[in-house]
């Protein structure tokens, strides 16, 4: 006898994690895997490493999956991309799928969005690996600012903090910039003796993207103590708070829900005492908190709710 299974997914730039629910919607299984962000690594790789993550759930021969909702990292809410269609069909002949097995994909950023608001108004920020906000108006209309990705430094992200913390270090280096303890943490972090050698390292492909993403950490320790990386963190949350604001603007929100998300905003005190201070400035009837709903739950979520309408 079959057991129909319900996989849920929060995918991200470094790392992805699952859940697998049956029809009643109890979680039974989780685990975590690489990234599967395919406007980077490509459809075949982020296809792969989902499927190996799914393998991680350990499903039994009986285990049939009737459905998969994912937060994904790659999708724009507000444009269509040929890619995801061409990671759906690999995904679907990977898992042996039926053709009318359903496969949601929405933005990471929007199914945790959902798991706080269940589509209610209201609006999100993510800041970790990449930054984002959405927000839902009152007539379901999405809203969008940030997500453009690391061409422009994805701006208000951890990945943004990390690269101006090793552009600071490098001025340092030059002569060009100011001091910095970000030179010292560069050179430890990056095991170089000499910066001039992380060329060859960054441009080989050697230095991978989570592990630039992890000098982050390194520039926000250091903000407390030194004013090259206090002016870069303080950058991140002002990038955070106008994005933000042009969300509430945007969706006409002057009174909801904001919440907020991501290694940055959750575990950056700095950044998260002075975003919530510049949003509640200018919008103090907005209630600032944490989604209490694991975004692959999330996703399972708005699964559910949509196979109810169907």
């Amino acid at each position: 006898m079959s057991r129909i299974v319900y996989i849920g997914v929060d995918g991200g730039g470094t790392k992805t994690s699952l859940c697998a629910a049956d029809s009643g919607g109890r979680i039974f299984s989780a685990c975590e895997g690489f990234g599967m962000n395919y406007n980077f690594v490509g459809v075949k790789k982020a296809a792969a490493d989902f499927l190996e993550t799914v393998g991680k759930l350990s499903l039994t021969e009986e285990c049939k999956i009737a459905g998969i909702a994912i937060g994904d990292p790659s999708v724009d809410d507000l444009v269509p991309s040929p890619m995801t269609e061409e990671f759906v069909a690999c995904v679907k002949t990977g898992l042996h799928l039926e053709t009318q097995c359903p496969v949601y994909l929405k933005s990471d950023a929007f199914m945790a969005l959902y798991g706080m608001t269940g589509g209610a108004p209201g609006a999100l920020m993510i800041s970790g690996t990449g930054s984002m906000g959405i927000a839902v108006d009152r007539r379901g209309a999405i809203h969008i600012t940030g997500g453009w990705g690391r061409l422009t430094e994805d701006e208000g992200s951890g990945y943004y903090i990390a690269v101006n913390g090793i552009k600071a270090a490098l001025r340092c280096y030059d002569g060009t910039g100011p001091e910095t303890v970000l030179l010292e943490k560069f050179r430890k972090y990056f095991g170089t003796d000499n910066p001039r050698k992380f060329i060859a390292a960054y441009y080989a492909g050697c230095g991978s993207f989570p592990e630039i993403f992890g000098f982050s950490k390194e520039v926000g320790d250091a903000a407390e103590n030194d004013r090259e990386a206090e002016k870069i963190v303080h950058a991140c949350a002002d990038i955070l708070i106008a994005g933000m604001g042009a969300l509430l603007k945007k969706a006409d929100l002057s009174q909801c829900t904001a919440g907020i998300y991501g290694s940055v905003l959750l575990h950056n005190t700095q950044i998260r005492n002075r975003f919530k201070e510049g949003i509640l400035k200018k919008y103090p009837d907005v209630k600032i908190e944490v989604p209490s709903v694991k975004p692959e739950m999330a996703a399972l979520k708005y699964m559910f709710d949509r196979e109810r309408k169907r």
